[in-house]
C-alpha cells in the first residue's frame, strides 16, 4: 500500500499500487464516483447468467435416447462379431494352413548380397 493524496477531494488515502507520474490518483470514494476508473475499461462479466450444462443423469429425458442409440450400436457390433466368427470357422473347416510372414531389415551390404544370390539362381 502506498500513501497518497486524492486528486479530487485532497484527502490522504492509501492505494494498492505505486502511482504513475501524470495520472490522477483517487481515494476509494472518488474512484467509485468516477464510474470505476477510466471509461475504456471493459464491463465486469456476471458469471451467474451462464447457460447450464446438459445433465446426463438417468432422470434426464435425453438419456433414454442415448441409451437406445447405445443398444442399437451394441446389436450391430454383435452381428459383425458373429459374421467374423462364421467366416473364420468356414475358412478353418477347409483345412487351410495359415502361414505368417516376417519382414527382417538387414544392413545394406547384406541386403545387396541376398539380392545377388536370388538373381543368380534364376
Amino acid at each position: 500500500m502506498t500513501k497518497v493524496t486524492c486528486d479530487e477531494c485532497h484527502k490522504p488515502c492509501e492505494v494498492p499500487f505505486r502511482p504513475t507520474a501524470g495520472k490522477p490518483v483517487y481515494c476509494s470514494d472518488c474512484f467509485r464516483s468516477q464510474n470505476g476508473g477510466s471509461s475504456d475499461r471493459a464491463p465486469r462479466r456476471d458469471f451467474d447468467d451462464r447457460p447450464q450444462r446438459p445433465s446426463f443423469s438417468p432422470a434426464n429425458e435425453g438419456g433414454s435416447d442415448v441409451k437406445k442409440q447405445l443398444e442399437l450400436l451394441n446389436s450391430k457390433i454383435d452381428k459383425l462379431i458373429g459374421s467374423i466368427e462364421n467366416l473364420a470357422q468356414s475358412k478353418s473347416s477347409k483345412n487351410t494352413e495359415v502361414v505368417k510372414s516376417m519382414t527382417v531389415s538387414l544392413p545394406k551390404k547384406e541386403a545387396k548380397k541376398e539380392i545377388k544370390k536370388k538373381t543368380s539362381k534364376k
